[in-house]
Protein backbone atom coordinates (compact mmCIF):
# COMPACT_ATOMS: atom_id res chain seq x y z
CA UNK A 1 0.00 0.00 0.00
CA UNK A 2 3.26 2.50 0.82
CA UNK A 3 4.83 1.51 -2.42
CA UNK A 4 1.56 2.35 -4.53
CA UNK A 5 1.52 5.28 -2.65
CA UNK A 6 4.49 5.97 -3.55
CA UNK A 7 4.58 5.26 -7.11
CA UNK A 8 1.05 7.96 -7.03
CA UNK A 9 2.94 10.68 -5.25
CA UNK A 10 6.00 10.48 -8.11
CA UNK A 11 4.05 10.26 -10.83
CA UNK A 12 2.26 13.39 -9.53
CA UNK A 13 5.43 15.38 -8.91
CA UNK A 14 6.63 14.32 -12.42
CA UNK A 15 3.19 15.90 -13.78
CA UNK A 16 3.37 19.11 -12.11
CA UNK A 17 7.34 19.64 -12.70
CA UNK A 18 6.29 18.64 -16.96
CA UNK A 19 3.53 21.27 -16.34
CA UNK A 20 5.62 23.88 -15.17
CA UNK A 21 8.39 23.39 -17.74
CA UNK A 22 5.88 23.60 -20.39
CA UNK A 23 4.67 27.11 -18.59
CA UNK A 24 8.02 28.32 -18.78
CA UNK A 25 9.09 27.38 -22.48
CA UNK A 26 5.56 29.02 -23.60
CA UNK A 27 6.30 32.23 -22.01
CA UNK A 28 9.44 32.68 -22.72
CA UNK A 29 8.61 31.83 -26.51
CA UNK A 30 5.82 33.79 -26.22
CA UNK A 31 8.19 37.38 -25.16
CA UNK A 32 10.61 36.31 -27.50
CA UNK A 33 8.29 37.34 -30.18
CA UNK A 34 7.24 40.22 -28.31
CA UNK A 35 11.20 41.48 -28.55
CA UNK A 36 11.38 40.54 -31.68
CA UNK A 37 11.60 42.63 -34.46
CA UNK A 38 8.73 43.15 -36.52
CA UNK A 39 9.73 41.71 -40.60
CA UNK A 40 6.51 42.43 -42.05
CA UNK A 41 6.87 43.42 -45.44
CA UNK A 42 3.21 44.61 -45.81
CA UNK A 43 3.33 48.28 -47.40
CA UNK A 44 3.23 50.36 -44.45
CA UNK A 45 2.07 54.01 -45.86
CA UNK A 46 2.94 57.62 -43.55
CA UNK A 47 1.21 60.76 -44.36
CA UNK A 48 3.17 62.99 -41.94
CA UNK A 49 1.67 62.76 -38.32
CA UNK A 50 -0.87 59.85 -39.61
CA UNK A 51 1.24 56.70 -39.66
CA UNK A 52 0.03 53.30 -40.47
CA UNK A 53 -2.27 54.67 -43.05
CA UNK A 54 -5.29 52.81 -44.68
CA UNK A 55 -5.43 53.84 -48.07
CA UNK A 56 -8.28 53.39 -50.31
CA UNK A 57 -6.53 52.41 -53.08
CA UNK A 58 -2.71 50.44 -52.77
CA UNK A 59 -0.44 52.45 -54.05
CA UNK A 60 1.46 51.94 -57.65
CA UNK A 61 5.04 52.22 -57.68
CA UNK A 62 6.67 52.12 -60.88
CA UNK A 63 10.62 53.21 -62.12
CA UNK A 64 10.78 55.14 -58.76
CA UNK A 65 7.42 56.74 -59.21
CA UNK A 66 4.99 56.62 -56.80
CA UNK A 67 1.02 56.94 -57.88
CA UNK A 68 -1.66 57.42 -55.67
CA UNK A 69 -5.51 57.50 -56.70
CA UNK A 70 -8.10 59.87 -57.29
CA UNK A 71 -10.07 58.95 -53.97
CA UNK A 72 -6.68 59.63 -51.60
CA UNK A 73 -5.23 62.37 -53.69
CA UNK A 74 -8.76 63.76 -52.50
CA UNK A 75 -8.61 63.00 -49.15
CA UNK A 76 -5.29 63.90 -48.50
CA UNK A 77 -4.28 66.65 -50.46
CA UNK A 78 -7.37 68.66 -52.22
CA UNK A 79 -10.45 67.34 -51.22
CA UNK A 80 -11.76 69.97 -54.18
CA UNK A 81 -10.01 68.40 -57.01
CA UNK A 82 -11.95 67.95 -60.46
CA UNK A 83 -12.10 67.20 -63.76
CA UNK A 84 -13.35 68.58 -67.21
CA UNK A 85 -14.10 65.82 -70.52
CA UNK A 86 -12.11 67.62 -73.27
CA UNK A 87 -12.83 65.51 -77.02
CA UNK A 88 -13.51 62.33 -74.20
CA UNK A 89 -10.13 62.96 -72.36
CA UNK A 90 -10.27 63.77 -68.63
CA UNK A 91 -8.14 66.88 -67.54
CA UNK A 92 -8.27 66.99 -63.65
CA UNK A 93 -7.66 70.61 -61.99
CA UNK A 94 -6.07 70.44 -58.60
CA UNK A 95 -6.01 74.49 -56.76
CA UNK A 96 -3.59 74.21 -53.62
CA UNK A 97 -3.38 78.24 -52.06
CA UNK A 98 -0.82 80.02 -55.02
CA UNK A 99 -1.23 77.39 -57.58
CA UNK A 100 -3.38 75.89 -60.33
CA UNK A 101 -2.08 72.79 -61.54
CA UNK A 102 -3.92 70.69 -64.57
CA UNK A 103 -2.76 67.19 -65.71
CA UNK A 104 -4.62 65.33 -68.83
CA UNK A 105 -4.73 61.73 -69.02
CA UNK A 106 -2.06 60.17 -71.05
CA UNK A 107 0.22 62.81 -71.20
CA UNK A 108 3.71 63.33 -69.46
CA UNK A 109 3.44 67.08 -68.35
CA UNK A 110 1.63 69.24 -66.06
CA UNK A 111 0.72 72.92 -66.10
CA UNK A 112 1.26 75.14 -63.17
CA UNK A 113 -0.15 78.68 -63.46
CA UNK A 114 -0.11 77.89 -67.07
CA UNK A 115 3.37 76.94 -67.21
CA UNK A 116 3.99 74.00 -68.57
CA UNK A 117 6.33 71.49 -67.26
CA UNK A 118 7.48 67.73 -67.98
CA UNK A 119 7.17 65.40 -65.44
CA UNK A 120 8.31 61.68 -65.17
CA UNK A 121 4.84 59.71 -64.75
CA UNK A 122 1.60 60.78 -66.05
CA UNK A 123 -1.85 60.45 -65.56
CA UNK A 124 -3.00 56.82 -65.65
CA UNK A 125 -6.12 55.06 -65.60
CA UNK A 126 -5.88 51.62 -64.31
CA UNK A 127 -9.98 49.45 -64.40
CA UNK A 128 -11.52 52.95 -63.95
CA UNK A 129 -9.52 54.21 -60.89
CA UNK A 130 -7.50 57.24 -62.11
CA UNK A 131 -3.97 57.64 -60.58
CA UNK A 132 -1.49 60.43 -59.97
CA UNK A 133 2.31 60.62 -59.94
CA UNK A 134 2.36 62.11 -56.77
CA UNK A 135 6.40 62.11 -56.85
CA UNK A 136 5.72 64.38 -59.43
CA UNK A 137 3.48 66.64 -57.85
CA UNK A 138 5.80 67.22 -54.66
CA UNK A 139 6.53 70.84 -55.67
CA UNK A 140 2.60 71.26 -56.14
CA UNK A 141 1.34 70.22 -52.42
CA UNK A 142 4.93 70.89 -50.74
CA UNK A 143 5.43 67.60 -49.92
CA UNK A 144 8.47 64.66 -49.59
CA UNK A 145 8.02 61.39 -51.08
CA UNK A 146 10.05 58.63 -50.43
CA UNK A 147 9.36 55.25 -50.86
CA UNK A 148 12.16 52.42 -49.22
CA UNK A 149 12.14 49.17 -51.28
CA UNK A 150 13.80 47.25 -48.58
CA UNK A 151 11.32 47.91 -45.70
CA UNK A 152 8.31 48.18 -48.30
CA UNK A 153 7.34 51.43 -46.25
CA UNK A 154 6.06 54.37 -48.33
CA UNK A 155 6.43 58.29 -46.14
CA UNK A 156 4.89 61.62 -47.50
CA UNK A 157 5.84 64.12 -45.43
CA UNK A 158 4.39 67.98 -45.77
CA UNK A 159 6.78 70.26 -45.34
CA UNK A 160 4.07 72.94 -44.68
CA UNK A 161 3.38 71.57 -41.53
CA UNK A 162 5.10 71.47 -37.92
CA UNK A 163 7.91 68.89 -37.37
CA UNK A 164 8.56 67.75 -33.68
CA UNK A 165 11.61 65.46 -33.41
CA UNK A 166 13.69 64.14 -30.35
CA UNK A 167 16.88 62.17 -29.64
CA UNK A 168 16.91 58.36 -28.39
CA UNK A 169 18.62 58.66 -25.40
CA UNK A 170 19.15 54.97 -24.81
CA UNK A 171 18.87 51.95 -27.90
CA UNK A 172 15.36 51.50 -27.91
CA UNK A 173 12.68 48.80 -28.36
CA UNK A 174 9.90 50.49 -30.21
CA UNK A 175 6.89 48.68 -29.19
CA UNK A 176 3.34 48.48 -30.98
CA UNK A 177 1.57 49.58 -27.87
CA UNK A 178 2.30 51.91 -25.03
CA UNK A 179 2.59 48.92 -22.70
CA UNK A 180 5.79 47.17 -21.73
CA UNK A 181 5.10 43.99 -22.94
CA UNK A 182 3.66 44.35 -26.16
CA UNK A 183 5.12 43.44 -29.58
CA UNK A 184 8.52 45.18 -30.71
CA UNK A 185 8.44 46.63 -34.51
CA UNK A 186 11.77 48.49 -34.72
CA UNK A 187 14.84 49.52 -32.89
CA UNK A 188 16.08 52.36 -32.51
CA UNK A 189 19.75 53.36 -31.92
CA UNK A 190 21.09 55.48 -29.17
CA UNK A 191 21.54 59.35 -30.34
CA UNK A 192 19.32 58.27 -33.39
CA UNK A 193 16.45 61.14 -34.45
CA UNK A 194 12.92 60.27 -33.97
CA UNK A 195 9.81 62.13 -35.16
CA UNK A 196 7.14 62.50 -32.85
CA UNK A 197 3.86 62.43 -33.92
CA UNK A 198 1.68 62.26 -30.51
CA UNK A 199 2.42 63.31 -27.47
CA UNK A 200 -0.83 63.31 -25.97
CA UNK A 201 -0.06 60.64 -23.75
CA UNK A 202 1.16 61.20 -20.17
CA UNK A 203 3.92 58.43 -20.09
CA UNK A 204 4.49 57.61 -23.93
CA UNK A 205 5.56 59.01 -27.01
CA UNK A 206 4.38 57.70 -31.00
CA UNK A 207 6.97 58.22 -33.17
CA UNK A 208 8.10 57.52 -36.05
CA UNK A 209 11.63 56.51 -37.36
CA UNK A 210 14.32 57.62 -40.11
CA UNK A 211 12.69 54.28 -42.10
CA UNK A 212 9.16 54.95 -41.19
CA UNK A 213 8.58 52.56 -38.55
CA UNK A 214 5.95 53.68 -36.30
CA UNK A 215 5.16 52.64 -32.49
CA UNK A 216 5.97 53.57 -29.03
CA UNK A 217 8.47 54.37 -26.53
CA UNK A 218 8.86 56.13 -23.44
CA UNK A 219 8.87 59.48 -22.94
CA UNK A 220 11.75 59.83 -20.49
CA UNK A 221 13.79 57.79 -23.28
CA UNK A 222 13.94 60.92 -25.82
CA UNK A 223 15.54 64.03 -25.20
CA UNK A 224 15.95 67.43 -26.80
CA UNK A 225 12.39 67.47 -28.14
CA UNK A 226 12.02 70.15 -30.12
CA UNK A 227 10.50 71.72 -33.24
CA UNK A 228 12.70 71.16 -36.22
CA UNK A 229 9.93 73.07 -39.07
CA UNK A 230 6.75 75.17 -37.66
CA UNK A 231 3.69 75.43 -39.67
CA UNK A 232 3.47 77.49 -42.57
CA UNK A 233 0.44 79.85 -43.06
CA UNK A 234 -1.56 81.26 -46.36
CA UNK A 235 -1.24 84.34 -47.56
CA UNK A 236 -2.69 87.17 -45.26
CA UNK A 237 -4.78 90.03 -46.69
CA UNK A 238 -6.11 90.54 -43.23
CA UNK A 239 -4.47 94.26 -43.08
CA UNK A 240 -5.12 95.11 -46.85
CA UNK A 241 -6.48 98.65 -47.21
CA UNK A 242 -9.00 98.67 -50.03
CA UNK A 243 -9.61 102.58 -49.46
CA UNK A 244 -5.59 102.94 -50.31
CA UNK A 245 -4.92 100.01 -52.38
CA UNK A 246 -4.42 100.55 -56.07
CA UNK A 247 -7.81 98.21 -57.50
CA UNK A 248 -8.71 96.65 -60.83
CA UNK A 249 -12.57 96.35 -61.07
CA UNK A 250 -13.86 93.79 -63.01
CA UNK A 251 -17.48 93.59 -63.58
CA UNK A 252 -20.57 92.89 -65.86
CA UNK A 253 -18.73 95.03 -68.55
CA UNK A 254 -15.28 94.10 -68.66
CA UNK A 255 -15.93 91.07 -71.36
CA UNK A 256 -19.34 89.83 -72.76
CA UNK A 257 -20.86 86.93 -71.82
CA UNK A 258 -19.58 86.12 -68.53
CA UNK A 259 -21.16 82.92 -67.90
CA UNK A 260 -19.83 81.74 -71.44
CA UNK A 261 -16.45 82.84 -70.92
CA UNK A 262 -16.06 80.64 -67.28
CA UNK A 263 -18.01 77.64 -69.17
CA UNK A 264 -15.00 75.33 -69.24
CA UNK A 265 -11.38 75.45 -67.84
CA UNK A 266 -9.13 76.37 -70.80
CA UNK A 267 -11.93 79.55 -71.11
CA UNK A 268 -11.40 80.46 -67.66
CA UNK A 269 -7.59 79.84 -68.19
CA UNK A 270 -7.98 82.52 -71.49
CA UNK A 271 -10.33 85.38 -68.85
CA UNK A 272 -7.82 84.93 -66.00
CA UNK A 273 -4.42 85.17 -67.67
CA UNK A 274 -5.81 88.38 -69.08
CA UNK A 275 -7.08 89.73 -65.61
CA UNK A 276 -3.54 88.72 -64.20
CA UNK A 277 -1.99 90.71 -66.82
CA UNK A 278 -3.92 93.83 -66.06
CA UNK A 279 -3.42 93.87 -62.11
CA UNK A 280 0.60 92.84 -63.01
CA UNK A 281 0.54 96.38 -65.32
CA UNK A 282 -1.02 98.08 -62.37
CA UNK A 283 1.74 96.42 -59.83
CA UNK A 284 4.51 98.05 -62.45
CA UNK A 285 3.13 101.43 -62.74
CA UNK A 286 2.48 101.65 -58.89
CA UNK A 287 5.66 100.51 -57.31
CA UNK A 288 5.09 100.07 -53.43
CA UNK A 289 1.53 100.22 -53.59
CA UNK A 290 -0.96 97.46 -52.36
CA UNK A 291 -2.02 96.08 -55.18
CA UNK A 292 -6.23 94.21 -55.65
CA UNK A 293 -8.72 93.46 -57.96
CA UNK A 294 -11.84 93.59 -57.21
CA UNK A 295 -14.98 91.01 -58.97
CA UNK A 296 -18.08 91.78 -59.13
CA UNK A 297 -20.52 89.77 -61.32
CA UNK A 298 -24.18 89.53 -61.55
CA UNK A 299 -26.57 87.02 -64.40
CA UNK A 300 -24.52 84.27 -63.59
CA UNK A 301 -26.01 80.79 -64.67
CA UNK A 302 -23.67 78.14 -63.08
CA UNK A 303 -22.65 78.77 -59.18
CA UNK A 304 -20.13 76.02 -59.58
CA UNK A 305 -18.26 77.57 -62.69
CA UNK A 306 -18.76 81.07 -60.81
CA UNK A 307 -16.88 79.25 -58.06
CA UNK A 308 -14.33 77.81 -59.92
CA UNK A 309 -13.68 80.96 -61.82
CA UNK A 310 -13.18 82.82 -58.44
CA UNK A 311 -10.53 79.70 -57.14
CA UNK A 312 -8.37 79.63 -59.90
CA UNK A 313 -8.11 83.25 -60.29
CA UNK A 314 -6.82 83.62 -56.53
CA UNK A 315 -4.54 81.21 -56.56
CA UNK A 316 -3.03 82.96 -59.63
CA UNK A 317 -3.28 86.35 -58.06
CA UNK A 318 -1.72 85.53 -54.72
CA UNK A 319 1.01 84.21 -56.49
CA UNK A 320 1.52 87.32 -57.94
CA UNK A 321 1.26 89.30 -53.99
CA UNK A 322 -2.42 90.45 -55.59
CA UNK A 323 -5.48 90.45 -53.18
CA UNK A 324 -8.90 89.42 -54.55
CA UNK A 325 -12.25 91.44 -53.34
CA UNK A 326 -15.51 89.70 -54.52
CA UNK A 327 -18.21 92.24 -53.73
CA UNK A 328 -21.42 90.53 -52.46
CA UNK A 329 -23.45 91.80 -55.38
CA UNK A 330 -22.03 88.27 -56.75
CA UNK A 331 -24.02 86.64 -54.30
CA UNK A 332 -27.94 87.86 -55.09
CA UNK A 333 -28.74 84.36 -57.53
CA UNK A 334 -26.42 82.47 -54.78
CA UNK A 335 -27.47 83.19 -51.27
CA UNK A 336 -26.81 80.10 -50.14
CA UNK A 337 -23.77 79.76 -51.20
CA UNK A 338 -21.92 82.83 -49.42
CA UNK A 339 -19.89 80.38 -47.42
CA UNK A 340 -18.20 78.99 -50.56
CA UNK A 341 -17.81 82.50 -51.86
CA UNK A 342 -15.67 83.91 -48.97
CA UNK A 343 -13.39 80.50 -49.01
CA UNK A 344 -11.72 81.46 -52.15
CA UNK A 345 -11.73 85.59 -51.46
CA UNK A 346 -9.49 87.49 -50.41
CA UNK A 347 -11.48 89.95 -49.08
CA UNK A 348 -15.76 89.50 -49.37
CA UNK A 349 -17.25 93.02 -49.55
Amino acid sequence: MKKLRFKRDSLLKKIIIVALLVFVVYNVFKIAILFRKDDNRDLVVCIHNEVGVSLAHKPIIEDNIVYLSEEDIKKYFDDELYYEDEAGVKRFISVVQARVVDIKEGESVIHINGEERPIKGKLKNVDGIYYFPITDFAGVYNIDVEYLSDVNRLNIDRLSREKIVGVANYKLNVRQEKKFFSKVVAKVDRGSTVTIVDSSDKNWYKIKTSDYAWGYVKKNKIINVNSQRKSLGSMDFSGFNVENAKILDINNDSYSVWSDAIETYSLRQQRIKDIVAKAERLIADNPGSEIGVRVTLTRLKSFDNYYKFLKELKAYLNDSGICLIVTNENLDTFLEKEQKVKSVSDILE
